[in-house]
């Protein structure tokens, strides 16, 4: 039987699995035709019941592989044997639609076609991992077990397709690999509620209020470190931000206008908005926990009040 490679590499979409199910947990995908023989123009359509795609049937079928970390052993990463029944089910059936690259001048990189299988907390993976513990699922071999594709220009599966095409679908390569650590119950941040008002016309008063029932510290300036979601290499964009918060008091009367956009009431257009840098290149040795100074301390229902010059502003 005839083969078609194409990229196939995957990625967590945190770094943490919530064993609660708070916070939902997908694998991601990202394909892309990188074959210089591959010249037809119209999309590739896969089915994702049964192939690497469909997780669960993937780790039964030996489709994917789970690793469970081991400090201090010979072996760090050890091999989970995932038992499961294997069945597919048909009623998550769903098309990825992989388009040609023959007339396309961008960087593969930035030409993957992104999947997310979410996984269930009743599931055979969810069963098998252990609070405290730290995992990570990678593409067992070039098989992708796609049961069924075709070349089409639509966005999914015709009548005529029938059966699909006959050459077998593998992967070029075998790249990335989803990693995490399990969470029994992640604790999410309290609310904390934001007012603000024109004083004379001179001023504006930031008031912060924490609606919870405990203390907590609010970081009011720098690179803040929480669980953002991953794309395929790198945190989705806008979730990486070190700009001043309406809470920094470290330039006292003059306000963190990088926080602050200007907005006509009337049509809604955005009139300004200030240019922040997007560079997050750092010396790996850098320390990335706050500062004393970068931290503002916020009791249940005490506002905490911050006021700016207008004239400062803009």
């Amino acid at each position: 039987m005839t083969r078609l490679p194409i990229h196939v590499q995957l990625h967590g979409r945190y770094n943490v699995f919530d064993a609660s199910g708070k916070l939902p947990f997908s694998v991601v995908f990202g394909l892309c035709r990188l074959q210089k023989a591959d010249t037809d123009p119209r999309s590739i359509l896969i089915d994702t019941v049964g192939p690497v795609f469909d997780v669960p049937y993937a780790l039964a079928y030996s489709l994917l592989t789970l690793y469970e970390e081991r400090p201090g052993e010979a072996m760090q990463w050890v091999e989970v044997n995932v038992r499961s029944t294997g069945k597919v089910d048909a009623s998550n059936r769903g098309c990825i639609a992989v388009p040609s690259r023959t007339h396309s001048t961008k960087s593969w990189r930035n030409n993957l076609t992104v999947y997310l299988c979410a996984i269930d907390l009743q599931g055979v993976l969810a069963l098998v991992l252990k609070p405290g513990n730290r995992y990570k699922l990678r593409i067992a071999s070039r098989d992708l077990g796609v049961q069924k594709w075709v070349h089409n220009d639509q966005e999914d599966f015709a009548d005529s397709d029938k059966d699909g095409e006959e050459a077998r679908l593998v992967n070029s390569w075998r790249h990335g690999n989803a990693a995490f650590k399990v969470g029994d119950d992640l604790k999410f941040p309290l609310r904390l509620e934001t007012k603000m008002r024109l004083v004379n016309d001179t001023s504006l008063e930031v008031t912060v209020v924490n609606t919870g029932s405990e203390t907590v510290t609010v970081q009011s300036l720098g690179q803040q470190k929480y669980l953002v979601p991953w794309g395929l290499s790198a945190p989705e964009t806008d979730t990486l931000d070190s700009r001043r918060r309406v809470i920094d008091q470290s330039e006292l009367d003059y306000p963190p206008t990088s926080s602050l956009f200007i907005v006509n009431a009337a049509t809604g257009e955005m009139m300004h908005r200030q240019q922040t840098s997007i560079c997050q290149l750092r010396d790996v040795r850098t320390d990335l926990r706050a500062k004393i100074d970068d931290l503002v301390i916020s009791k249940p229902g005490i506002p905490f009040i911050n006021s700016f010059i207008m004239g400062r502003m803009f």
